[in-house]
């Protein structure tokens, strides 16, 4: 299949730092590919000049085995293939985890350093936090004067603030807390108060405007200010908005959508915890003296997490001139996959080694790395700083789907323009973002168009009912179509399926024996699997629970959008 003119500015683009926005089913795998032989044929990079990181191992070794096959297609380039797999082509955490064992003594770690999971350091942070409250019960009046005061039924809650402190620390050093300390605390929670106060009213002042451009300019003003509020207690918020707009007719969902927007912020107990000169310096000795048995256990063991490790390689390239600037000039071409996932530690990374040459492809619409701490609002940021100055890179928007149906595509434009362009997202889903059904030229086959367009998806065939049969004969028909309609997508040669593309569920032995029948007299290899177990699969009965509600969607249509 040939490429659009959006796939081909993205894999031809020499404008330096290029950023694509390639949504589910864009081609954006092949896009990648296709890059990148095109740059070894056309532009001399050789494998060892390249860096491709992507987020799983399964992302990867698609990735070689991609390019493998491109290169075998070349007589100029065959003699290659023997040497994808040692290339960099490879996740974030491994390029890292092997440039910390290559310079193992430049960050005097051993060379045989490993990986310790997240999980097993949280246990170890609970047992020495367990440790480390049980000796202050027993020598430190102020910290029972602590558990006095803000410990309720234990103290897990004291122990997790602990561990937040901890981890500040840890990320940020010191000083982030010190600054802390020096708010003036009643101020802040004051100047809290006073812009919510300025919205609602400013909400309310938009009520009564009549004209619509009035009304869309202070609706953006408001936005604005609710977006610069960092921090709120929600009790204030809900006494707030009840006594603000009480009265005000055409306001019932203000109180729920404010208490929605700040229902992730600090309690304002914690706040006082933070502000209170009294007891802060102890939660901070306890923060340090547990990231002190945290780092010894690390090297005790020679195992750090994926976060260390992303870490001392950064603070390689910080403080190692020389190991920066050969890496850096080696490297030709730099391919990011998955972008969207990125975490600003990976980002700082990237940016000591990047020579105007990054390739970005992402989708802040599928980012699930939130965990790892992914920061999708950076890649946002690229491209808006890309439209912005052509000069700093390319912004390339991929937004042709040619996976799903149109209704599908329709569906899911319908559901971000709700959640990506309402006040709670600072991120724009118009006509540019939308996902787009493709433009008929990138069929070469009108037929092919054709068959893309008709009718497919759950058939429904019942064979018994009451212990009896029913409607054999047009049960018949209905296999005869689904039969049809997959014979007809296999010889499709513009967008072809396989076999294992379709799958048929039917509750007994005896209700499929007759599908299995037909298939096979028609040709149609299958693969049986006569286990009731399966149907008690969660996962399956997930999806024949989504299968039952597609279908009575199906059947209601025609009511529900009367």
């Amino acid at each position: 299949m040939g490429f659009t003119n959006q796939q081909q500015k993205a894999i031809n683009s020499n404008q330096g730092n290029v950023a694509v926005t390639a949504g589910a089913g864009s081609g954006k795998t092949s896009v990648l590919t296709q890059r990148i032989v095109t740059n070894i044929i056309n532009n001399n990079v050789n494998l060892d000049q390249l860096l491709v990181l992507t987020f799983t191992k399964d992302a990867s070794n698609e990735m070689k085995e991609r390019i493998k096959q491109k290169l075998s297609e070349n007589d100029k380039t065959k003699h290659l293939v023997i040497n994808v797999d040692s290339a960099d082509i490879c996740t974030f955490d491994s390029y890292q985890l092997n440039l910390v064992k290559k310079y193992f003594d430049k960050l005097k770690v051993s060379c045989d350093v490993t990986i310790i999971p997240d999980e097993l350091i949280k246990v170890k942070s609970w047992e020495y936090i367990d440790e480390i409250f049980n000796n202050l019960i027993d020598n430190n009046p102020l910290f029972n004067e602590l558990i006095e005061s803000y410990c309720i039924k234990d103290t897990k809650e004291l122990a997790a603030f602990v561990e937040k402190i901890a981890n500040m620390i840890s990320k940020n050093g010191f000083s982030y807390v010190q600054e802390l300390l020096n708010q003036d605390f009643d101020k802040k929670y004051n100047d809290w108060a006073n812009q919510i106060i300025d919205i609602i009213n400013g909400w309310i002042e938009e009520k009564n405007l009549e004209n619509s451009e009035q009304k869309r300019r202070k609706n953006k003003t408001i936005i604005n200010k609710i977006s610069s509020i960092e921090e709120i207690d929600d009790n204030l918020v809900s006494k707030i908005t009840m006594d603000k707009i009480k009265d005000q007719s055409g306001f019932s969902g203000v109180k729920a959508d404010f208490v929605f927007l700040f229902k992730n912020f600090a309690l304002i107990k914690e706040k006082e915890i933070y502000f209170n000169n009294k007891f802060m310096p102890l939660i901070i000795e306890i923060a340090q003296e547990l990231n002190n048995r945290i780092s010894n256990f690390k090297k005790d063991k020679n195992a750090y997490t994926y976060s260390d490790i992303s870490n001392l390689a950064t603070n390689l390239l910080i403080e190692h001139e020389d190991i920066r600037n050969e890496i850096k000039n080696n490297l030709k071409m730099i391919v990011i996959d998955e972008y969207q996932d990125t975490s600003k530690e990976q980002e700082k990374f990237i940016s000591l080694i990047s020579n105007n040459n990054t390739f970005i492809v992402g989708d802040i619409k599928q980012s699930i790395y939130g965990f790892r701490n992914a920061f999708p609002e950076q890649f946002n940021e690229k491209c808006k700083l890309y439209d912005s100055n052509p000069k700093l890179g390319n912004h390339i928007n991929m937004n042709d789907n040619f996976r799903s149906r149109k209704e599908v595509i329709d569906c899911i434009n319908k559901i971000f323009r709700e959640l990506m362009n309402r006040w709670n997202s600072d991120i724009k889903y118009g006509e540019d973002e939308e996902i787009k059904y493709p433009i008929t030229s990138i069929y070469e086959d009108p037929k092919a168009q054709d068959l893309e367009n008709q009718e497919y998806g759950i058939y429904k065939i019942y064979f018994t009912k009451d212990g009896k049969k029913k409607d054999d004969e047009n049960n018949d028909e209905k296999i005869k179509e689904i039969i049809a309609n997959i014979k007809a997508k296999i010889n499709n040669k513009v967008k072809p399926y396989k076999y294992k593309d379709f799958a048929i569920l039917a509750e007994t032995k005896t209700d499929f024996e007759k599908i299995e029948k037909a298939f096979i007299e028609n040709g149609i290899p299958i693969n049986a699997i006569y286990d009731r177990k399966i149907i008690k699969d969660q996962y399956v009965d997930t999806i024949i629970n989504l299968l039952i509600l597609i279908n009575s969607i199906n059947e209601n249509d025609q009511q529900i959008n009367v």
